[in-house]
């Protein structure tokens, strides 16, 4: 299992500098870069960090999300509120998930596709996640069809809501899974996380574990 490295951080700056240093570094040297963005919290803490980066050195990044809900309003969705937010990204480097002209099964086939060929086409894939109640990250619940798929995207309804979602298969391939969990409300969660070894299945937070490089930053990291 990839070892986790935990970061001590006081504020959300501290977290948005520290991703958007993590991608200007590959960018820097040259690289191709996908980025995969959480909804809630990791959205502003993307855009913010989108904007630390140099202008000059985006043009081998790619973004686009981990996750998004289908069959609501489209300014509930992820793909929206990012949209709102996004700075300084030509309209190509940017492709969310759900098309409200199309159905569940087109749009999944569609986000599949798009995560093979740009999977293939990075040098270096960064995951942005948070660590959610239930111990779910992105669309992915415990116990749901998202923990058993054997493709890198899953789509599935659970609790009167459908979700699009990466698998923990893709988050095995990715480089880095930058995880952000901030705030009092998460102390319990970050230090669970930590010491867990729970399965996937039961807890698909451990899943992030999994990627090449596990890089996780808090403000209630535990003590010892």
């Amino acid at each position: 299992m990839t070892q986790l490295s935990q970061y001590s951080v006081k504020s959300h700056n501290e977290v948005c500098a520290a991703l958007a240093n993590l991608i200007s570094k590959q960018l820097k040297n040259g690289k191709k870069v996908v980025w995969f963005v959480s909804g809630g919290s990791s959205i502003s803490i993307a855009s913010l960090a989108l904007g630390m980066i140099d202008s000059k050195e985006i043009n081998n990044l790619f973004v686009t999300l981990v996750d998004d809900k289908f069959g609501v309003e489209l300014s509930q969705t992820n793909g929206q509120q990012f949209m709102h937010l996004l700075t300084g990204l030509h309209s190509q480097q940017f492709q969310g998930i759900v098309d409200l002209g199309k159905d569940l099964d087109i749009v999944t086939d569609e986000f599949l596709e798009l995560v093979t060929n740009k999977m293939e086409w990075a040098d270096i894939t960064i995951g942005q996640f948070g660590i959610g109640e239930g111990f779910h990250t992105g669309g992915i619940l415990a116990n749901s069809p998202a923990v058993h798929s054997d493709d890198l995207v899953c789509s599935y309804s659970e609790y009167n809501n459908t979700r699009i979602t990466i698998t923990p298969k893709l988050i095995k391939q990715l480089n880095y899974a930058f995880v952000n969990s901030m705030g009092e409300g998460k102390r319990v969660l970050v230090a669970h996380f930590i010491k867990s070894q729970a399965l996937i299945e039961a807890e698909p937070t451990q899943a992030l574990k999994e990627a090449k490089n596990c890089l996780l930053y808090s403000d209630v990291l535990p003590e010892d």
